[in-house]
């Protein structure tokens, strides 16, 4: 976070890579959780302004499973082929129906862990303050009152998946029950 005094915690999928040009003019960061974080930098943690991004459950789920079935960017590519070229990777709906909905387990790559996990612990929040990408607006005026610059946020690696995808009814139920916490 080099000299900054906001402390961005970046949820994969939420406008990361725009957030961290912004604040630190790098587009390349860690998904490091504010828990984590706060193990190693308490003092920092402290002493700074922290918050986060949240994105809607079923956006964020269709742009992660595109990010992920596409190998990533050429930035930051995911490297699992075989598993993203399997028969549960042939559609969105074929993931949500037998990967999302059967095991729970999201660990297959960070960009599928719920957005709480990256800025909570125990359903306790960590960060002071939680931003909603529908309302960039708001956050971005509440951290310009923390920098010495007017901040302006970039589009980095912006993509329209979850305009173009129509999910059914059932498909958002799923998701909606996975990220509940979201």
């Amino acid at each position: 976070y080099g000299d900054s005094n906001i402390l961005f915690f970046h949820v994969p999928k939420v406008a990361g890579r725009s957030f961290n040009y912004m604040l630190y003019k790098t587009e390349n960061s860690l998904h490091i959780t504010a828990k984590n974080y706060l193990k190693f930098f308490n003092k920092h943690f402290n002493n700074n302004f922290s918050f986060s991004m949240m994105r809607c459950p079923v956006e964020r789920l269709i742009s992660s499973f595109y990010f992920l079935k596409s190998g990533g960017t050429k930035d930051c590519r995911v490297n699992y082929n075989s598993i993203f070229d399997s028969e549960i990777f042939n559609s969105i709906e074929t993931f949500i129906e037998n990967y999302l909905d059967k095991d729970k387990d999201l660990s297959l790559d960070h960009v599928l862990m719920p957005q709480h996990h990256y800025f909570s612990e125990s359903n306790n929040i960590l960060v002071d303050h939680i931003g909603i990408i529908d309302r960039v607006d708001l956050t971005l005026n509440l951290l310009n009152r923390y920098s010495d610059n007017i901040l302006n946020l970039p589009y980095k690696n912006k993509n329209n998946y979850s305009y173009k995808i129509k999910l059914s009814k059932r498909h958002k139920e799923i998701i909606n029950r996975v990220y509940s916490q979201d």
